[in-house]
Protein backbone atom coordinates (compact mmCIF):
# COMPACT_ATOMS: atom_id res chain seq x y z
CA UNK A 1 0.00 0.00 0.00
CA UNK A 2 3.24 2.51 1.24
CA UNK A 3 4.55 1.80 -2.36
CA UNK A 4 1.49 2.09 -4.74
CA UNK A 5 1.16 5.87 -2.60
CA UNK A 6 4.30 6.31 -3.05
CA UNK A 7 4.22 5.86 -7.12
CA UNK A 8 1.14 7.94 -7.26
CA UNK A 9 2.87 10.51 -5.65
CA UNK A 10 5.80 10.52 -7.87
CA UNK A 11 3.57 10.49 -11.15
CA UNK A 12 1.10 13.59 -9.72
CA UNK A 13 4.28 15.47 -8.90
CA UNK A 14 5.85 14.66 -12.52
CA UNK A 15 2.69 15.11 -14.38
CA UNK A 16 2.21 18.63 -12.49
CA UNK A 17 5.44 19.60 -13.24
CA UNK A 18 4.23 19.06 -16.48
CA UNK A 19 1.01 20.70 -16.65
CA UNK A 20 3.10 23.65 -14.90
CA UNK A 21 4.72 24.57 -18.21
CA UNK A 22 1.30 26.74 -18.70
CA UNK A 23 1.63 29.02 -15.35
CA UNK A 24 5.25 29.21 -15.57
CA UNK A 25 4.96 30.32 -18.88
CA UNK A 26 2.01 33.30 -17.95
CA UNK A 27 2.21 34.04 -14.66
CA UNK A 28 6.46 34.86 -13.76
CA UNK A 29 5.86 37.00 -16.99
CA UNK A 30 3.27 39.24 -15.32
CA UNK A 31 5.20 41.43 -13.96
CA UNK A 32 7.33 42.52 -16.26
CA UNK A 33 4.67 43.18 -18.77
CA UNK A 34 4.86 47.28 -17.54
CA UNK A 35 8.93 47.27 -17.63
CA UNK A 36 8.55 45.77 -21.61
CA UNK A 37 6.30 48.18 -22.81
CA UNK A 38 8.54 50.87 -21.11
CA UNK A 39 11.56 49.51 -22.82
CA UNK A 40 10.24 48.57 -26.10
CA UNK A 41 8.42 51.89 -26.43
CA UNK A 42 4.78 50.49 -26.92
CA UNK A 43 1.74 51.00 -25.15
CA UNK A 44 0.33 48.05 -22.67
CA UNK A 45 -2.12 47.33 -25.14
CA UNK A 46 0.40 46.49 -27.70
CA UNK A 47 1.81 44.45 -24.99
CA UNK A 48 -0.75 42.44 -23.50
CA UNK A 49 -1.57 41.45 -27.15
CA UNK A 50 1.62 39.02 -26.22
CA UNK A 51 -0.58 37.17 -23.32
CA UNK A 52 -3.25 37.11 -25.95
CA UNK A 53 -0.64 35.52 -28.13
CA UNK A 54 0.28 32.98 -25.39
CA UNK A 55 -3.73 32.11 -25.08
CA UNK A 56 -4.52 31.40 -28.63
CA UNK A 57 -1.26 29.57 -29.19
CA UNK A 58 -2.25 27.26 -26.15
CA UNK A 59 -5.89 27.38 -27.84
CA UNK A 60 -4.66 25.66 -31.08
CA UNK A 61 -1.92 23.28 -29.31
CA UNK A 62 -4.94 21.64 -27.65
CA UNK A 63 -6.47 20.07 -30.44
CA UNK A 64 -2.78 18.57 -31.38
CA UNK A 65 -1.78 16.66 -28.20
CA UNK A 66 -4.46 14.46 -28.08
CA UNK A 67 -4.65 12.59 -31.20
CA UNK A 68 -1.00 13.07 -31.23
CA UNK A 69 -0.18 11.41 -27.73
CA UNK A 70 -3.07 8.73 -28.82
CA UNK A 71 -1.37 7.78 -31.83
CA UNK A 72 2.30 8.18 -30.50
CA UNK A 73 2.50 7.70 -26.79
CA UNK A 74 2.30 10.30 -24.28
CA UNK A 75 6.35 10.59 -23.94
CA UNK A 76 7.98 10.95 -27.40
CA UNK A 77 5.08 14.13 -27.63
CA UNK A 78 5.74 15.69 -24.51
CA UNK A 79 9.62 15.57 -25.39
CA UNK A 80 9.50 16.81 -28.55
CA UNK A 81 7.30 19.71 -27.03
CA UNK A 82 9.76 20.52 -24.07
CA UNK A 83 12.59 21.08 -27.02
CA UNK A 84 10.61 23.74 -28.78
CA UNK A 85 9.22 25.07 -25.80
CA UNK A 86 12.97 25.43 -24.73
CA UNK A 87 13.57 27.20 -28.19
CA UNK A 88 11.16 29.47 -27.72
CA UNK A 89 12.34 30.63 -24.14
CA UNK A 90 15.30 31.63 -25.59
CA UNK A 91 14.06 33.32 -29.18
CA UNK A 92 11.85 36.03 -26.55
CA UNK A 93 14.88 36.41 -24.46
CA UNK A 94 17.03 37.70 -27.60
CA UNK A 95 14.26 39.69 -29.13
CA UNK A 96 14.44 43.67 -29.39
CA UNK A 97 10.98 44.17 -30.88
CA UNK A 98 7.38 43.39 -29.92
CA UNK A 99 6.29 41.63 -33.27
CA UNK A 100 9.00 38.82 -32.70
CA UNK A 101 7.69 38.31 -29.11
CA UNK A 102 4.16 37.82 -30.43
CA UNK A 103 5.76 35.13 -32.57
CA UNK A 104 7.46 33.38 -29.90
CA UNK A 105 4.47 33.59 -27.54
CA UNK A 106 2.52 31.85 -29.66
CA UNK A 107 4.83 29.27 -30.20
CA UNK A 108 4.97 28.91 -26.80
CA UNK A 109 1.32 28.88 -25.95
CA UNK A 110 1.65 25.92 -28.88
CA UNK A 111 3.91 23.61 -26.95
CA UNK A 112 2.57 24.77 -23.22
CA UNK A 113 -0.50 22.98 -24.07
CA UNK A 114 0.98 19.73 -24.11
CA UNK A 115 1.64 20.02 -20.70
CA UNK A 116 -1.97 19.90 -18.92
CA UNK A 117 -3.10 17.84 -22.03
CA UNK A 118 -1.09 14.90 -21.65
CA UNK A 119 -1.10 15.02 -18.06
CA UNK A 120 -4.82 14.62 -17.91
CA UNK A 121 -4.73 12.40 -20.32
CA UNK A 122 -2.33 10.24 -18.85
CA UNK A 123 -4.43 10.30 -15.32
CA UNK A 124 -7.08 8.97 -17.45
CA UNK A 125 -4.89 6.07 -18.82
CA UNK A 126 -5.07 4.65 -15.28
CA UNK A 127 -7.88 5.86 -13.18
CA UNK A 128 -11.94 7.02 -13.55
CA UNK A 129 -14.38 9.01 -11.45
CA UNK A 130 -13.37 10.29 -7.87
CA UNK A 131 -10.14 8.58 -8.21
CA UNK A 132 -9.58 10.00 -11.59
CA UNK A 133 -10.86 13.61 -10.12
CA UNK A 134 -8.38 13.41 -6.97
CA UNK A 135 -5.32 12.91 -9.26
CA UNK A 136 -6.31 15.65 -11.42
CA UNK A 137 -6.78 18.06 -8.79
CA UNK A 138 -3.78 17.02 -7.45
CA UNK A 139 -2.24 17.62 -10.43
CA UNK A 140 -4.00 21.26 -10.84
CA UNK A 141 -2.26 21.33 -7.07
CA UNK A 142 1.03 20.96 -7.82
CA UNK A 143 1.03 22.68 -11.31
CA UNK A 144 -0.28 25.92 -9.58
CA UNK A 145 1.89 25.53 -6.46
CA UNK A 146 4.42 27.34 -8.28
CA UNK A 147 1.96 30.23 -9.00
CA UNK A 148 2.54 31.48 -5.71
CA UNK A 149 6.41 32.19 -6.09
CA UNK A 150 6.44 32.66 -9.72
CA UNK A 151 5.78 36.39 -10.15
CA UNK A 152 8.39 36.96 -7.00
CA UNK A 153 10.76 35.56 -9.28
CA UNK A 154 9.50 37.67 -12.09
CA UNK A 155 9.45 40.61 -10.04
CA UNK A 156 12.97 39.81 -8.81
CA UNK A 157 14.82 38.85 -12.14
CA UNK A 158 13.14 41.91 -13.93
CA UNK A 159 14.21 44.25 -11.16
CA UNK A 160 18.16 42.93 -11.24
CA UNK A 161 18.41 41.74 -14.42
CA UNK A 162 15.86 42.63 -17.09
CA UNK A 163 13.11 41.71 -18.81
CA UNK A 164 15.24 39.29 -20.55
CA UNK A 165 16.19 37.60 -18.06
CA UNK A 166 12.79 36.20 -17.01
CA UNK A 167 12.74 33.89 -20.26
CA UNK A 168 16.23 32.30 -19.50
CA UNK A 169 14.64 31.36 -16.25
CA UNK A 170 11.74 29.28 -18.47
CA UNK A 171 14.73 28.17 -20.55
CA UNK A 172 16.31 26.56 -17.24
CA UNK A 173 13.04 25.12 -16.19
CA UNK A 174 12.19 23.41 -19.74
CA UNK A 175 15.69 21.69 -19.78
CA UNK A 176 15.12 20.26 -16.69
CA UNK A 177 12.10 18.88 -17.68
CA UNK A 178 13.37 16.90 -20.80
CA UNK A 179 15.71 15.34 -18.27
CA UNK A 180 13.12 14.26 -15.75
CA UNK A 181 10.81 13.22 -18.24
CA UNK A 182 13.19 10.95 -20.28
CA UNK A 183 14.06 9.25 -16.95
CA UNK A 184 11.37 8.70 -14.71
CA UNK A 185 8.39 9.33 -16.58
CA UNK A 186 7.09 5.71 -17.64
CA UNK A 187 4.44 5.41 -21.03
CA UNK A 188 1.14 5.16 -19.72
CA UNK A 189 -0.73 4.31 -22.90
CA UNK A 190 -1.50 0.76 -23.17
CA UNK A 191 -2.38 0.26 -26.43
CA UNK A 192 -2.30 3.42 -28.89
CA UNK A 193 -4.84 3.87 -31.46
CA UNK A 194 -3.38 4.19 -35.09
CA UNK A 195 -6.30 5.61 -36.45
CA UNK A 196 -6.16 8.84 -33.91
CA UNK A 197 -4.65 11.12 -36.99
CA UNK A 198 -7.02 9.45 -39.73
CA UNK A 199 -8.66 12.77 -40.57
CA UNK A 200 -12.30 10.68 -40.43
CA UNK A 201 -12.04 8.67 -37.37
CA UNK A 202 -10.19 12.15 -35.52
CA UNK A 203 -13.28 14.01 -36.98
CA UNK A 204 -15.40 11.30 -35.17
CA UNK A 205 -13.10 10.97 -32.04
CA UNK A 206 -13.80 15.14 -31.69
CA UNK A 207 -17.37 14.94 -32.67
CA UNK A 208 -18.19 12.08 -30.17
CA UNK A 209 -17.91 14.30 -26.77
CA UNK A 210 -19.92 16.96 -28.06
CA UNK A 211 -22.97 14.70 -28.07
CA UNK A 212 -22.42 14.02 -24.28
CA UNK A 213 -24.46 16.66 -22.41
CA UNK A 214 -22.25 15.90 -19.36
CA UNK A 215 -19.41 17.23 -21.15
CA UNK A 216 -21.08 20.36 -22.72
CA UNK A 217 -21.95 21.87 -19.56
CA UNK A 218 -18.57 20.95 -17.93
CA UNK A 219 -16.50 22.47 -20.92
CA UNK A 220 -18.60 25.39 -20.84
CA UNK A 221 -18.75 25.91 -17.27
CA UNK A 222 -14.75 25.23 -17.08
CA UNK A 223 -14.31 27.48 -19.71
CA UNK A 224 -16.24 30.79 -18.01
CA UNK A 225 -14.17 30.19 -14.89
CA UNK A 226 -10.68 30.12 -17.31
CA UNK A 227 -12.29 33.09 -19.56
CA UNK A 228 -12.18 34.73 -16.01
CA UNK A 229 -8.97 33.73 -14.69
CA UNK A 230 -7.17 34.67 -18.15
CA UNK A 231 -8.96 38.50 -17.64
CA UNK A 232 -7.14 38.66 -14.41
CA UNK A 233 -3.59 37.23 -15.98
CA UNK A 234 -4.00 39.29 -19.05
CA UNK A 235 -4.68 42.72 -17.74
CA UNK A 236 -4.12 42.40 -13.51
CA UNK A 237 -0.34 44.42 -14.02
CA UNK A 238 -1.18 46.91 -15.88
CA UNK A 239 -4.04 47.69 -13.98
CA UNK A 240 -2.34 47.39 -10.46
CA UNK A 241 0.40 49.88 -11.72
CA UNK A 242 -2.06 52.66 -13.25
CA UNK A 243 -4.84 52.38 -10.96
CA UNK A 244 -3.69 51.19 -7.55
CA UNK A 245 0.55 52.29 -8.28
CA UNK A 246 2.34 49.06 -7.70
CA UNK A 247 5.41 48.14 -8.87
CA UNK A 248 6.83 44.96 -10.37
CA UNK A 249 7.63 43.77 -6.67
CA UNK A 250 4.61 44.57 -5.46
CA UNK A 251 2.26 42.89 -8.13
CA UNK A 252 4.19 39.93 -7.13
CA UNK A 253 3.19 39.90 -3.98
CA UNK A 254 -0.12 40.50 -4.29
CA UNK A 255 -0.05 37.99 -7.11
CA UNK A 256 0.90 35.75 -4.40
CA UNK A 257 -1.64 37.04 -2.13
CA UNK A 258 -4.12 35.68 -4.16
CA UNK A 259 -2.74 32.66 -5.41
CA UNK A 260 -2.20 31.25 -1.28
CA UNK A 261 -5.43 30.58 -0.56
CA UNK A 262 -6.92 29.35 -3.47
CA UNK A 263 -3.49 26.51 -3.35
CA UNK A 264 -4.29 25.92 0.72
CA UNK A 265 -8.12 25.11 -0.27
CA UNK A 266 -6.96 23.21 -2.77
CA UNK A 267 -5.38 20.58 -0.71
CA UNK A 268 -8.23 20.55 1.29
CA UNK A 269 -10.81 20.17 -1.58
CA UNK A 270 -8.34 17.32 -2.69
CA UNK A 271 -8.59 15.48 0.97
CA UNK A 272 -12.52 15.50 0.92
CA UNK A 273 -13.29 14.58 -3.06
CA UNK A 274 -14.20 11.33 -2.25
CA UNK A 275 -15.89 11.97 0.85
CA UNK A 276 -17.78 14.94 -0.20
CA UNK A 277 -18.09 13.66 -4.25
CA UNK A 278 -17.08 16.41 -6.91
CA UNK A 279 -20.58 18.04 -7.77
CA UNK A 280 -21.14 19.77 -4.33
CA UNK A 281 -17.59 20.82 -4.71
CA UNK A 282 -17.96 22.18 -8.02
CA UNK A 283 -21.19 24.03 -7.21
CA UNK A 284 -19.44 25.61 -4.00
CA UNK A 285 -16.73 26.42 -6.97
CA UNK A 286 -19.26 28.64 -8.97
CA UNK A 287 -20.88 30.27 -6.37
CA UNK A 288 -17.56 31.46 -5.32
CA UNK A 289 -16.47 32.60 -8.52
CA UNK A 290 -19.99 34.57 -8.81
CA UNK A 291 -19.51 36.28 -5.35
CA UNK A 292 -15.68 37.27 -6.00
CA UNK A 293 -16.41 39.06 -9.51
CA UNK A 294 -19.76 40.82 -8.13
CA UNK A 295 -17.75 41.80 -5.53
CA UNK A 296 -14.96 43.11 -7.55
CA UNK A 297 -17.22 45.28 -9.80
CA UNK A 298 -18.83 46.49 -6.95
CA UNK A 299 -15.68 48.28 -6.04
CA UNK A 300 -14.84 49.32 -9.04
CA UNK A 301 -18.19 50.82 -10.18
CA UNK A 302 -17.53 52.37 -6.45
CA UNK A 303 -14.07 53.67 -7.51
CA UNK A 304 -11.73 51.81 -4.91
CA UNK A 305 -8.33 52.63 -4.89
CA UNK A 306 -7.35 50.81 -2.27
CA UNK A 307 -5.44 47.46 -3.97
CA UNK A 308 -7.36 44.86 -1.22
CA UNK A 309 -10.43 45.92 -3.31
CA UNK A 310 -9.12 44.56 -6.61
CA UNK A 311 -6.95 41.52 -5.32
CA UNK A 312 -9.58 40.56 -2.62
CA UNK A 313 -12.30 39.53 -4.91
CA UNK A 314 -10.18 38.27 -6.88
CA UNK A 315 -8.83 35.44 -4.31
CA UNK A 316 -12.40 34.81 -3.67
CA UNK A 317 -12.87 33.82 -7.67
CA UNK A 318 -9.41 31.70 -7.53
CA UNK A 319 -10.77 29.66 -4.85
CA UNK A 320 -13.60 28.95 -6.39
CA UNK A 321 -11.93 28.10 -9.64
CA UNK A 322 -9.96 25.70 -7.55
CA UNK A 323 -13.13 23.67 -6.34
CA UNK A 324 -14.65 24.44 -9.90
CA UNK A 325 -11.67 23.78 -12.35
CA UNK A 326 -10.18 20.61 -12.07
CA UNK A 327 -13.12 18.48 -11.12
CA UNK A 328 -15.04 19.75 -14.13
CA UNK A 329 -12.42 18.48 -16.16
CA UNK A 330 -12.28 15.44 -14.18
CA UNK A 331 -16.55 14.87 -14.94
CA UNK A 332 -16.10 15.66 -18.54
CA UNK A 333 -13.14 13.51 -19.21
CA UNK A 334 -14.97 10.42 -17.70
CA UNK A 335 -16.95 8.77 -20.28
CA UNK A 336 -14.26 8.93 -22.81
CA UNK A 337 -10.64 6.41 -21.57
CA UNK A 338 -10.45 5.11 -25.27
CA UNK A 339 -10.03 8.57 -26.37
CA UNK A 340 -8.89 10.44 -23.04
CA UNK A 341 -6.22 12.43 -25.34
CA UNK A 342 -8.92 13.44 -27.99
CA UNK A 343 -11.58 14.87 -25.29
CA UNK A 344 -8.58 16.63 -23.19
CA UNK A 345 -7.95 18.01 -26.74
CA UNK A 346 -11.08 19.43 -27.59
CA UNK A 347 -11.96 20.45 -23.82
CA UNK A 348 -8.57 22.55 -23.95
CA UNK A 349 -9.15 23.74 -26.85
CA UNK A 350 -12.64 25.53 -26.43
CA UNK A 351 -11.73 26.29 -23.27
CA UNK A 352 -8.76 28.28 -23.85
CA UNK A 353 -10.62 30.37 -27.17
CA UNK A 354 -12.98 31.33 -24.42
CA UNK A 355 -10.08 32.58 -22.08
CA UNK A 356 -7.59 33.93 -25.80
CA UNK A 357 -11.06 35.93 -26.51
CA UNK A 358 -11.85 37.83 -23.12
CA UNK A 359 -7.80 38.39 -23.60
CA UNK A 360 -8.25 40.09 -26.57
CA UNK A 361 -11.34 42.03 -26.34
CA UNK A 362 -9.41 43.54 -22.77
CA UNK A 363 -6.48 44.28 -25.09
CA UNK A 364 -8.87 46.47 -27.16
CA UNK A 365 -11.45 47.95 -24.55
CA UNK A 366 -8.71 48.55 -21.06
CA UNK A 367 -8.17 51.87 -20.36
CA UNK A 368 -6.36 52.06 -17.14
CA UNK A 369 -8.82 51.59 -14.56
CA UNK A 370 -10.26 47.90 -12.50
CA UNK A 371 -13.56 48.71 -14.66
CA UNK A 372 -13.22 46.24 -18.02
CA UNK A 373 -11.54 44.13 -16.21
CA UNK A 374 -13.88 43.18 -13.28
CA UNK A 375 -16.57 43.54 -15.73
CA UNK A 376 -15.26 40.56 -18.04
CA UNK A 377 -14.37 38.32 -14.38
CA UNK A 378 -17.57 39.32 -12.88
CA UNK A 379 -19.71 37.86 -16.28
CA UNK A 380 -17.24 34.82 -16.50
CA UNK A 381 -17.88 34.14 -12.78
CA UNK A 382 -21.85 34.55 -13.24
CA UNK A 383 -21.96 32.01 -16.08
CA UNK A 384 -19.48 29.81 -14.43
CA UNK A 385 -21.82 29.15 -11.80
CA UNK A 386 -24.99 29.26 -13.73
CA UNK A 387 -24.18 26.96 -16.50
CA UNK A 388 -23.30 24.10 -14.20
CA UNK A 389 -26.24 25.06 -11.80
CA UNK A 390 -28.97 25.56 -14.72
CA UNK A 391 -27.69 21.57 -16.16
CA UNK A 392 -28.03 20.45 -12.91
CA UNK A 393 -31.71 21.57 -12.22
CA UNK A 394 -31.95 18.78 -15.28
CA UNK A 395 -30.16 15.94 -14.53
CA UNK A 396 -29.00 14.51 -11.49
CA UNK A 397 -25.14 14.05 -11.25
CA UNK A 398 -23.90 10.84 -11.37
CA UNK A 399 -20.99 11.18 -9.22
Amino acid sequence: MGNERTTYLLMAGLLGAMAMLGPLSIDIVLPVLPTMAQELGEPMGRIELSMTAIFAGGAVGQLIYGPLSDRYGRKPVILVALIVFTISTIAVSRATTLEPIIFWRFIQGLVMASGRIIANAAARDQFDRERLGKLISLIFLVSVSASVINPLIGGFMVTNFGWQSVFLVMTGYGVTLILAVTFFYTETIANKDRAALRPIPMILNFSHPMRNKEFKTCLLSGGFAVAGFVAFLSASSGVARSSFGLNAQEYSYAFAGVITPFLIVSIFSNHYIERIGSHRFIVMGGFLEAIGGLGMLFFAIAGSSHPLSFFGPMALFVIGFSFLYPLSTAKALNPFKAIAGTASSLLGFMQNIMGAAVSALLAVFIDGTALPISLAIAFCGVASAGVYILYQNNKRPAG
